[in-house]
């Protein structure tokens, strides 16, 4: 993979995320050593040249090692939201822990908006807020937090849900713990926490790397009442050590990391790919492990494990530590195949307690970029590598490179429908010209003049094929939208609120009714400025709400 640039920051650096042209540096530390340096903000807008413009929550004692940012939209905020995981270097210390809250709408002009504490200072509080991960479903955001040893520390769960719709005011809404709330314990020389917590696009089950006991689902629908759905299995006994997890594969196969600081048995930590469809506990399907990992070989003083995961579309990049990052092609997820690789130059940690040795942390995909963080030295900017886009027989086309990580994140195949046609550049609605790509419901168009997630559009087909009606009075069992005078309730807005809700299918411009469509028969309807909701009673849900094929109809009358 050719380097595009680098910046050096010196020591403990940890995970990485990126946004709307700037990536977003954690800070690790240690009881020996806890540099606070917070959350570096750095701007990509020349890759060759990444530019440090500032840092966030540098908090005396304490870590930032977890960062998310997410543009939220609630009734009230509007913007873009930082959240980062806060823990005390040393448990038993007066720092504080738990999660730190920042408007980043102007990233060189940070507003810090307020502190959620996960428990107390001292010996009597568990460190803080490990890793999280930030999400909004519907109208609220959201959270997911793990505290590691909350629940044999504190008495309470391990697994927070925190409520971050006002986020100046965050409120804790749930809590979930593997003891009490599942009845599990771990065997002689296991150790049950957990380590990070991540949730389905929908926002209603979420994933917890909980150590030895595997990654545990959680159905998350009520916030307030997470309910175990299964988890991963290891041999009884095993020392599993469970590190982070993804989704992949419209959903239906999980990936996990392991991570080994030394040699287990005859391996170093390595990757495991799980199959979700049968529901309970998932089957592991597929497993990949670098040369090193699986041979339990050490070619230099660092740490041969695989740490975290991203995965777009049918490609996942794996960080792993002194193997540098990983890129696998996993279209086959019971054969992944890598399919790049790169390594940093060994470099020295400033405190001389890490090992003089490529230490990659974090791993992100931001659009064309590859961004990597390295314990020791920093910031690395790579070419993204990707697998092949997929093709379907169905249709006879491919998905196109420019919105292959749009039409995943937007729900693949289940919300889009298969393309129908290629990449095209195509004068639209506004008289000027844009690249688009049809699918059998939507049309995905590329928005140059946007800042990345939000170049890429959904086209107003709602509004085209059904102009908005007249307003109509709020019904009491329902959500009213002021903006267009349209209610939304029932089935049409728990798929509304758990599919992306404002962003992806804009607002209600109709009420429900009842309406002949296509196929010649009768269903009860709803438009919105992007889309159709069709309530399909024949069929189990979810798949009882689906959309109407926009994408043919519009791309049919050309």
């Amino acid at each position: 993979m050719p380097l595009l640039g680098s910046l050096y920051l010196p020591g403990f650096n940890a995970d990485i995320w990126a946004h709307g042209g700037f990536a977003y540096i954690g800070t690790w530390g240690s009881p020996t050593r806890c540099p606070a340096t917070g959350v570096r903000v750095i701007d990509l807008a020349d890759p060759r040249q990444p530019v440090p413009v500032g840092a966030l929550a540098t908090i005396r004692g304490a870590s930032q090692e977890d960062v998310e940012v997410l543009r939220v939209e609630t009734a009230a905020f509007s913007g873009d939201l930082l959240v980062t995981g806060i823990q005390a270097c040393t448990q038993g210390s007066d720092a504080p822990r738990g999660l730190d809250l920042w408007d980043v709408s102007d990233p060189r002009e940070p507003r810090h908006l307020a502190f959620w504490s996960s428990g107390p200072a001292g010996p009597g509080g568990a460190r803080g807020v490990h890793e999280l991960h930030l999400f909004q479903r519907g109208d609220r955001a959201y959270v997911a937090a793990a505290v590691p040893f909350s629940e044999s520390i504190q008495g309470e769960g391990d697994f927070r849900i925190v409520d971050v719709t006002d986020p100046r005011n965050p409120v804790q809404v749930g809590a979930w713990g593997a003891t009490a709330d599942a009845g599990l314990r771990p065997a002689p020389g296991q150790t049950f926490y957990a380590h990070s917590a991540w949730t389905d696009r929908a926002g209603t089950r979420a994933v917890l790397s909980y150590w030895d006991a595997g990654a545990i689902l959680l159905d998350i629908g009520d916030p307030t009442k997470p309910a175990l759905l299964g988890r991963t299995p290891y041999p009884p006994g095993a020392d599993g050590d469970t590190h982070s997890a993804w989704f992949a594969q419209g959903e239906t196969v999980l990936l996990t990391t392991d991570e080994e600081l030394r040699v287990q048995g005859d391996s170093w930590g390595f990757s495991r790919l799980w199959d979700l469809r049968g529901g309970g506990d998932p089957v592991e399907i597929g497993r990949f492990g670098t040369p090193d990992a699986l041979a339990a070989t050490r070619r230099g003083p660092g740490v041969y494990s695989a740490h975290n995961p991203v995965v777009r579309g049918n490609t996942a990049y794996l960080s792993w530590f002194a193997d540098g990052v990983r890129v696998l092609d996993i279209a086959d997820p019971r054969a992944p195949r890598e399919i790049a690789h790169y390594v940093p130059p060994a470099t020295a940690d400033p405190y001389g307690e890490e090992p003089t040795d490529a230490n990659v942390w974090g791993v992100f995909v931001a659009g064309d970029l590859l961004l990597l963080s390295d314990i020791n030295a920093g910031l690395y900017v790579l070419e993204a590598p990707r697998a092949a886009p997929p093709c379907f027989p169905e249709t006879g086309h491919c998905l196109g490179e420019r919105f292959y990580d749009a039409w995943h994140a937007g729900g693949g195949l289940p919300l889009n429908g298969y393309p129908i046609g290629p990449e095209m550049v195509e004068t639209l609605e506004d008289g000027r010209q844009y690249t688009v790509q049809y699918f059998e419901r939507t049309r995905l168009e590329h928005h140059p003049e946007n800042r990345p997630p939000h170049d890429i559009q959904l086209g107003q087909f709602g509004r085209r094929i059904h102009p908005a009606d007249p307003p109509a009075a709020p019904l009491a069992s329902a959500t009213y939208v002021p903006e267009t005078g349209h209610n939304l309730g029932g089935r049409f807005r728990d798929y509304w609120q758990q599919h992306g809700g404002l962003a992806r299918f804009g607002f209600p411009i109709s009420e429900e009714f009842e309406e002949r469509l296509e196929d010649g028969r009768v269903y009860r309807v709803q438009y919105f400025e992007r889309a159709r909701f069709e309530h399909h009673p024949e069929n189990e849900p979810p798949y009882d709400v689906l959309l109407g094929q926009f994408g043919r109809r519009i791309l049919a009358g050309r």
